[in-house]
């Protein structure tokens, strides 16, 4: 935390973007908002950025990359001299870091990846379709007790 706090070139904690359905960069409250991004940790230093997302559970087994991926591409939308976003989560209990690199050129593959699934989440709204999606949140969190997989 304190090679974070000590990092050169401009710092910003819980910066809040917002991007247009068309990608644009937008106020966070924006009437036009599309999506809204909260960014824990970002460090600009010439066309460079470090993004941080602190973690304080446990490390999950598998690696999802979106809101790493997520936050490159707001960022990037908002900084147009960015040319490199190196994202990162940051578990503080246990003193580990998985990152990755993201460059202005990777913006088109990911919103590929990422739009995909946003489509179907608006189908879903749209016909209040949510079938169970079974995960280790269920038997704590989730507010359905209908769903088979609640457990309580």
């Amino acid at each position: 935390m304190t090679t974070l706090a000590d990092a050169p070139g401009k710092v910003y904690t819980e910066q809040k973007l917002g991007l247009t359905s068309d990608f644009q960069p937008c106020a966070f409250f924006g009437g036009n908002v599309w999506f809204r991004q909260v960014i824990d940790y970002t460090q600009i230093r010439d066309a460079k950025a470090v993004v941080v997302d602190y973690k304080t559970g446990s490390i999950p087994e598998q690696n999802d990359p979106t809101q790493l991926q997520l936050s490159a591409v707001t960022l990037f939308a908002h900084q147009p001299k960015l040319e490199r976003v190196r994202a990162a989560f940051l578990f503080v209990s246990h003193n580990r870091r998985r990152e990755i690199t993201y460059r202005r050129g990777d913006i088109h593959a990911i919103w590929a990846g990422i739009l995909p699934r946003v489509r179907r989440m608006i189908q879903a709204r749209m016909n209040q379709e949510f079938p169970p999606n079974p995960n280790r949140l269920c038997r704590k969190y989730c507010a359905v007790t209908s769903c088979p997989f609640h457990g309580r």
